[in-house]
């Protein structure tokens, strides 16, 4: 019992003094800054004049870079328009009319000897009108029945004798199907079977317009209505005296569908009405084999 009297005290002693060791060196370490924490302030320096300078002038670059960009959108966007115009342009047809009191003269070339004089109506009383299917300078070339199949009439373009305006229905008819289409624009609105002419007077391809729209007084083998076209037969049956002005017509008993007239295209009097209501005079016509 004497001896752990003694020996208690010099461990209490033993075991105060480790803590104030430790205490004294933690303080140490709160008190004085860590090697991490000065490597770390160190790698940090306050910038110079010149890092400043290239900060300022990477600033402009990036801006002018930026410019650049939105110039070069803008420009892209507005060439992209351009062409979307010309797309929209190029599907709405030319037409030219004659002017009321007034007459043209119809050359066989731009500048080129005069081979007709139409009036400002034709032997129907219709405005004579024209579909416009090329164009150099102040000169059209224009499909016209004072012309052979396949042959454009040049008309010179002079505001005071004639007037322009556009449309964007059309007429496509194809002979080995037997079918037609009314379009508008590059959209087929209506497409329809139609009879066409027979081996011996086939109906003429090529690219025409429509120059009159008659529904009444015609006789009943035509129909209820005919689209007059700017294309001639140039292989009329014999004994036919009905002249050569080929026709989009109806029939009697509105049938449609063979190689059975003599060279018009008939179609039923639904889609006859349904082509007037849309089709200016002048409007294209594009049949093909």
């Amino acid at each position: 019992m004497g001896t752990l009297r003694v020996r208690t005290p010099i461990l209490v002693t033993a075991i105060a003094v480790l803590l104030l060791t430790l205490w004294s060196t933690a303080a140490r370490s709160l008190l004085s800054p860590q090697p991490a924490q000065a490597a770390t302030a160190a790698s940090y320096p306050l910038p110079t004049a010149s890092d400043l300078a290239a900060a300022r002038q990477a600033s402009r670059h990036a801006a002018a870079v930026a410019r650049r960009h939105r110039a070069a959108v803008a420009q892209h966007k507005a060439a992209v328009a351009a062409r979307q115009a010309r797309a929209r342009a190029a599907l709405h047809h030319q037409l030219l009319w004659v002017k009321s009191g007034q007459s043209v003269d119809i050359h066989s070339s731009p500048g080129g000897s005069v081979v007709a004089t139409i009036g400002a109506t034709d032997e129907f009383g219709a405005v004579s009108t024209f579909s416009v299917i090329e164009r150099r300078g102040a000169w059209v070339g224009v499909s016209t029945r004072a012309l052979e199949n396949g042959q454009l009439g040049w008309i010179k373009l002079d505001s005071s004798s004639v007037g322009t305006g556009t449309t964007p229905w059309s007429v496509e008819v194809d002979l080995s199907k037997q079918r037609a289409e009314l379009l508008h624009g590059d959209h087929i609105a209506r497409s329809f079977t139609v009879a066409i002419g027979r081996s011996t007077s086939p109906t003429p391809t090529g690219r025409f317009s429509i120059t009159d729209e008659i529904q009444s007084g015609l006789s009943p083998v035509y129909g209820c209505c005919a689209l007059a076209l700017s294309a001639h037969q140039p292989n009329l049956p014999a004994g036919w005296t009905g002249g050569d002005q080929i026709a989009i017509h109806g029939s009697p008993d509105n049938a449609v569908g063979g190689a059975i007239s003599d060279g018009c295209i008939h179609a039923t009097t639904a889609d006859l009405e349904a082509l007037i209501s849309k089709l200016p005079l002048g409007a294209p016509v594009v049949i093909h084999g």
